[in-house]
């Protein structure tokens, strides 16, 4: 029998920016709600408070894409703002 061994792949990305509900309305990322979107559309940096639901879907979406490329066995570089937050939030990101 033959043993067929993949070689890990190396995968860079950056600026997930995971937990910060300000980047998603500064850079309009295809998030917001309909709301969310009509109140920053003028001006992204409006003074409007980005809601848990948004952000949780803008970080389960980036989780998902990233997982359905990136096998356990391969690494994956994040040279860019990873998370919103310090120490504590990032762990519960790289889990």
């Amino acid at each position: 029998s033959t043993t067929h061994c993949e070689a890990m792949q190396v995968w860079f990305t950056a600026d997930t920016h995971f937990g910060h509900g300000n980047i998603i309305k500064y850079c309009q990322r295809p998030f917001l709600s309909p709301e969310e979107f009509a109140a920053t559309r003028a001006d992204p940096r409006a003074k409007v408070r980005i809601s848990d639901a948004t952000i949780k879907a803008h970080d389960d979406a980036l989780i998902e894409a990233i997982n359905a490329r990136v096998a356990p066995d391969d690494m994956l570089w994040v040279v860019g703002d990873f998370c919103w937050g310090g120490r504590v939030e990032a762990v519960r990101y790289r889990g």
